[in-house]
């Protein structure tokens, strides 16, 4: 559907046959994978580009991020930080349309300067929306509830509540949203966690283990779908598990109800 990012543009190929599609109507892109299943209900879409050709327009970026840019109507939600040791977390607001910023929101990074190298990550989880907000994740921690005009409705910084992330590369997990939670999962070399968040004031729901134990895939309680080098502990019931994963690397939860294990 999009996308080229480095430190300074974006490139959105959302070129003018996309004005005659779903995604300026009602069709969304609103979380990682879309609504995790990489679909959209977009037609006619282009098969090439250039700088020139089938690009509606560009659009100079602030900072650098890794994460994906989301769609909720006629708005594109990114997330990227700023300065060579991480001092700056950036979430701003684009106009699908015309590409032109409608506002930026800049945090202070509230624990000691990370030194930012190509094999860390760099606002690498994407955010997600629905029609009440937005939620952004960074990968030291911190945790924001958003209105769609920018307004900070909550906050929380989960390295200083449960302890600081360990590992060499940071954390990339992309937040899925339920009907009225957003599930967290922290999973490094320390004691890793999945977390369930109330959307509305960013109150815990449950919390559980996520142990390093073994190569596991699962699905637990009525719809979330997980996969990392792992045992797991939930609340919920499990619907099923496996033993046979062969690979070890990070991994985002997927609601499986859109089929996205």
């Amino acid at each position: 559907m999009f996308i080229a990012m480095n430190r300074t543009t974006i490139f959105l190929l959302l070129l003018f046959l996309l004005c005659h599609t779903m995604v300026f109507a009602n069709d969304n892109w609103p979380g990682f994978r879309g609504n995790g299943d990489s679909h959209t209900s977009a037609r006619k879409l282009p098969l090439e580009w250039s700088d020139t050709k089938n690009l509606a327009w560009n659009a100079a970026l602030p900072g650098y991020g890794q994460s994906s840019p989301i769609i909720w109507r006629n708005h594109i939600y990114l997330t990227a930080i700023d300065g060579p040791n991480k001092e700056k977390l950036l979430f701003f607001c684009l106009d699908l349309k015309t590409g032109r910023q409608l506002w930026l929101n800049e945090f202070a990074n509230p624990f000691n300067p990370v030194k930012i190298s190509d094999i860390m990550s760099q606002a690498a989880p994407t955010p997600v929306a629905d029609d009440k907000g937005v939620y952004v994740f960074f990968e030291l921690g911190d945790l924001f509830g958003f209105e769609h005009n920018g307004k900070l409705r909550w906050q929380r910084q989960l390295a200083k509540e449960y302890g600081a992330f360990r590992g060499a590369h940071g954390l990339s997990s992309s937040l899925v949203a339920t009907k009225e939670e957003l599930i967290v999962l922290i999973a490094h070399k320390g004691a890793g966690y999945l977390l369930a968040v109330n959307k509305r004031d960013g109150q815990n729901k449950w919390k559980t283990e996520w142990l390093t134990k073994r190569r596991q895939a699962g699905s637990f309680g009525p719809s979330m779908g997980l996969s990392k080098t792992t045992s797991l502990r939930l609340p919920s019931r499990a619907i099923w598990s496996s033993s046979a994963l062969a690979l070890k690397a990070p991994t985002s939860p997927s609601d499986s109800a859109a089929q996205a294990m």
